[in-house]
């Protein structure tokens, strides 16, 4: 009979084994790439599988797809050593034109505890969704998810980036560019080469210190394609639109110390006036505030009112004189009420108006 002692190691070492026996997921592939396919199959699916080459059963815990645009289904029992797992991926493509990369994580009970699958490919748009999701059209080939950017207010001196994205609908590579007249305005894309059925990034950097104007600046950026080795390219305008503000956050209404703006009346009354005549009207401002009023830019909608002011800045209690001509051949219908726009740096009034109103024969 063996001694004791030689029993309890050959358990002990019994023991050992068990506790080190393990599943090992080895896996065929971790990528799939399905490469260039229409938006109208709808949904394209692919199987992902592992050996378990280890000496233990694995259980996949848990698979979780990083978007909702990618359903999964995998194995559920236990997988015994030398037997094979499947993960089974599904990609959603409806209105998702382009490229795509979409990551899954795979968690399992062996090792490796936690496996990332990756699944990427290229959809072509159906022509319902480029109407729909790139209604800008640069010629029949580009088109474009925006016509018009609006910036919202920006604090002069700050600055501001902005992205168009770009679809090639065409057949063929197209080539890109983007540029801008305007001096505070720099745009670029990327790629400057566009696959058919692939997207690009126009990228807008605005700098309002060199924007030309306080308050409403439109300016555009002309973006051109053409195919590779051909013709011309085709060009269109996408607008840009920013409102630029003095920084309200340093001269806020929480101060006592700000400028304030009035105005000696609200409202400009022409009476009667004919068509082949002009007629002019003034009003003051006066800075009733402590620091000093900055007049920033007078505008109106209409083009037959001319506005003059002989003053741009204003210390406490000083006043401009602000001169109104009003053209009447330049309006369209007899009855005038439009608007004058003045903005200052009165952070509580930054943008008042005064009306004008008329009656043309």
């Amino acid at each position: 009979m063996p001694p004791f002692r030689n029993i309890i190691s050959a358990l002990a070492l019994a023991s050992c084994l068990t506790m080190n026996a393990q599943g090992i997921a080895s896996w065929m592939a971790t990528e799939h790439d399905f490469g260039t396919f229409s938006e109208l199959l709808k949904k394209v699916s692919c199987d992902i599988r592992f050996v378990n080459t280890g000496d233990s059963a694995i259980v996949i815990t848990k698979v979780q797809p990083t978007c909702g645009c990618t359903a999964s289904d995998f194995t559920r029992e236990p997988i015994a050593p030398g037997d094979t797992a499947t993960v089974s991926l599904t990609y959603s493509a409806v209105a998702r034109p382009g490229q795509f990369q979409k990551d899954v994580f795979v968690y399992t009970s062996g090792t490796p505890r936690k496996t990332v699958l990756t699944i990427k490919g290229n959809v072509i748009a159906s022509p319902q969704t480029v109407d729909e999701l790139y209604p800008f059209a640069v010629g029949n080939s580009l088109h474009l998810d925006s016509g018009i950017v609006p910036l919202g207010e920006i604090v002069r001196g700050r600055t501001k980036m902005l992205y168009i994205t770009a679809y090639n609908a065409s057949t063929g590579p197209l080539v890109m560019n983007a540029a801008s007249h305007a001096g505070h305005i720099i745009a670029r894309t990327i790629p400057d080469t566009v696959p058919p059925g692939h997207r690009a990034t126009i990228t807008v950097f605005y700098d309002s210190k060199n924007a030309p104007l306080w308050g409403l600046n439109t300016d555009s950026v002309e973006v051109s394609a053409r195919p590779i080795g051909s013709g011309a390219p085709v060009a269109r305008n996408v607008q840009i639109m920013a409102v630029v503000v003095d920084d309200f956050d340093q001269t806020g209404s929480f101060r006592a110390d700000v400028p304030t703006i009035t105005t000696s009346t609200d409202r400009l009354n022409i009476e009667t006036i004919h068509r082949d005549k002009e007629k002019s009207l003034s009003f003051v401002i006066k800075n009733t505030g402590e620091q000093t009023l900055h007049l920033r830019r007078f505008s109106a909608a209409e083009k037959g009112i001319k506005i003059k002011c002989d003053k741009k800045s204003l210390r406490t209690g000083k006043t401009a004189k602000v001169k109104v001509t009003v053209s009447p051949k330049d309006f369209s219908n007899e009855l005038i009420n439009t608007a004058i726009n003045i903005l200052s740096n009165d952070p509580n009034n930054h943008n008042m108006e005064v009306r004008v109103v008329g009656l043309i024969q």
